[in-house]
């Protein structure tokens, strides 16, 4: 018994040597690593301890870089290597996160607005925030890809221009370390404006990303910051003539203004491109080309049979009243889908022509609601006395079919017809002219005191050359829809 004690003395005497040897091994072999790795970078070992406490620091050509050893306090004390770079060509508001919902609603909260780079999946994983231009530009395809290498497996950030990541463990391998402080300079250079153009780098982007909406979006930053440098209208010409994307080259042709015309007419009638395009790149024409160019192609556009093109087409005729205003809206009324009825509806009110009348009426027979209101408010401009009857035999005979919308237009055209043929009828200037069948029309009566019919002569001399008088009113009006009720 009298041996127990100094045998488990012995014992524990030499564990705890073997451990300590083990720690101070341990504690050589990192330190030789440190030493290694920060002399192969260039660096300097500024801090080193029996209590794992190592840091090394340094500037590598304008980026200033550590690398320290960092103990957490917590239950499981778990040791992390901390890698961080400061460069002061990053722009100090740039902040680029690898986070969960929560992160994202504190950023929301603290006011940052999220950036979109347009690559799907690197919006999804990251929150970019930052001036638009600067950090629209940094964001390349390379940075893109060194963002996602380096920062995201090993939680980093970017934030007062600063990048940052740790790596588990204290680590003892010059080599890792060494690795690790070459991504983070050149990452860290990526993000860097210095000797930069940020034009230069939007250009770059939307000329040579292969992400569609990437290039899209760096075409649109470049246009709203920087509308008249040359990089700009250089991107513009790229997109139009070898891009080859219906998008951005809407996005382009748009900004090179009637040089682009072409391109977004090639845009329009191509039907490869989606619907979508083709009604944006023809309402821009619409809104930028002036009518003595723009009336021809819209009325080619009319003509075709693709019907999605055919309501903007119809309104801008209807606003721009060339002489074949008329014959166009009444000629897509065969067989025409709801919005082209709609559109063709609005522009007969807009001309003002009676001839329109029997064309209107017929329409009130639509079972679409939307058809049949448009038709009675343009009624209201341009319809007779027989539209009133008809009207009113529509809502007395179909009540189910003109209520809402519908019955709100149908009283509002009585109204209007009612008040002008009473105008008409005190100032002796308004008539009932007979037009083909038993509808009528107005026209003009000098002298009279009250609504008569005009002739039929009368009416043929009153049609526009080429027409007769039964081609002036086309088709009979429709009888009142029946209710299924």
């Amino acid at each position: 018994m009298e041996f127990l004690f100094p045998t488990v003395g012995l014992i524990l005497a030499g564990a705890l040597a073997l451990v300590a040897r083990k720690a101070y091994t341990r504690q050589r072999r990192l330190l030789a690593g440190w030493h290694t790795a920060a002399g192969e970078l260039g660096l300097q070992v500024v801090r080193s301890d029996t209590y794992g406490r190592h840091k090394i620091a340094g500037e590598l050509e304008g980026v200033a870089v550590e690398v320290h050893a960092v103990r957490r306090s917590g239950a499981r004390r778990r040791p992390i290597t901390h890698f961080s770079a400061r460069s002061r060509g990053i722009p100090a508001d740039l902040s680029i996160r690898w986070q969960g919902l929560l992160g994202e609603l504190r950023d929301a909260a603290g006011g940052r607005q999220r950036l979109r780079t347009g690559n799907e999946s690197f919006d999804e994983q990251t929150w970019v925030s930052g001036a638009e231009a600067p950090t629209t530009a940094l964001l390349d395809r390379a940075t893109r890809a060194a963002l996602t290498g380096v920062l995201a497996p090993r939680n980093g950030k970017v934030e007062g221009g600063t990048v940052a990541f740790e790596l588990p463990g204290l680590i003892a391998e010059p080599e890792r370390i060494v690795a690790a402080v070459r991504d983070l300079d050149d990452l860290t250079r990526r993000l860097s404006l210095t000797g930069r153009s940020v034009p230069e780098l939007l250009h770059a982007s939307a000329t040579t990303d292969p992400i569609g909406p990437v290039r899209r979006r760096s075409l649109e930053v470049l246009i709203r910051h920087y509308p008249q440098e040359p990089e700009t209208t250089r991107a513009c010409e790229w997109t139009v003539t070898e891009g080859g994307d219906p998008e951005v080259t809407l996005v382009a042709a748009g900004h090179l203004r009637q040089r682009g015309w072409p391109y977004l007419e090639e845009l329009v009638k191509s039907p490869a491109v989606e619907d979508a395009l083709r009604i944006a790149a023809l309402e821009h024409l619409i809104a930028h080309v002036p009518g003595g160019r723009l009336v021809p192609f819209l009325e080619a556009v009319v003509g075709q049979r693709y019907r999605p093109l055919h309501p903007p087409a119809l309104r801008a005729l209807g606003r721009l009243r060339p002489p074949g205003a008329f014959e166009s809206a009444v000629g897509r009324l065969n067989g025409a889908d709801e919005a082209t009825a709609v559109a063709a509806a609005q522009v007969l009110g807009d001309l003002g022509d009676p001839r329109a009348e029997p064309a209107l009426l017929g329409l009130m027979g639509r079972t679409e609601a939307t058809v049949r209101a448009a038709a009675a408010t343009a009624l209201g401009k341009v319809g007779t006395r027989r539209a009133i009857e008809l009207l009113l035999a529509c809502s007395e005979s179909s009540p189910l079919l003109f209520e809402g919308e519908v019955r709100r237009a149908l009283q509002e055209a009585l109204d209007l017809i009612r008040a002008r043929l009473d105008e008409g009828a005190d100032m002796g200037q308004l008539s009932l002219a007979a037009g083909t069948g038993d509808l009528g029309s107005l026209s003009v009566v000098v002298g009279e005191g009250a609504l008569s019919p005009a002739t039929p002569r009368d009416q043929e001399a009153e049609a526009p050359q080429g027409t007769t008088g039964s081609e002036a009113a086309p088709g009979p009006a429709a009888e009142p829809p029946r209710s299924d009720s």
